[in-house]
């Protein structure tokens, strides 16, 4: 492929759509990755490695896809008005987000006023 077939690929509204593809698909693949591991059943050191390194990989993939994505539409798309692919991107991006943030509730610890029960071990 010559450097013109690639830009001009870059630059159509498919290449786009396949990136928010995959990223929604590794964002569906973690979710369903989350729905299959069990909750906590005792107190955990780290609650990172009660998942596979295969979810971490959907999720750092869905983020970077997310990035890509934004970055192709400020660099090829900024110049068209009314174009809000950019959104796609962005909503690849939060979704592991608030999966990493909501974590701890996901896998079952309880919180209480602002913080979980066990913050005075140390």
């Amino acid at each position: 492929m010559t450097n013109e077939v690639m830009m001009n690929i870059i630059k159509s509204d498919i290449f786009e759509k396949i990136l928010a593809i995959i990223a929604f698909l590794f964002n569906i693949l973690s979710l369903i990755i989350i729905v299959k591991t069990p909750p906590a059943s005792i107190y955990e050191i780290s609650i990172y490695n009660a998942y596979p390194w295969y979810f971490w990989f959907f999720i750092l993939t869905g983020i970077f896809l997310g990035q890509l994505i934004i970055f192709v539409n400020v660099y090829y798309r900024s110049s068209e008005k009314n174009h809000k692919g950019w959104q796609l991107g962005l909503l690849a991006i939060l979704i592991p987000i608030f999966i990493l943030l909501f974590l701890p509730i996901i896998r079952g610890y309880v919180t209480f006023d602002k913080s979980d029960q066990f913050t005075h071990i140390e």
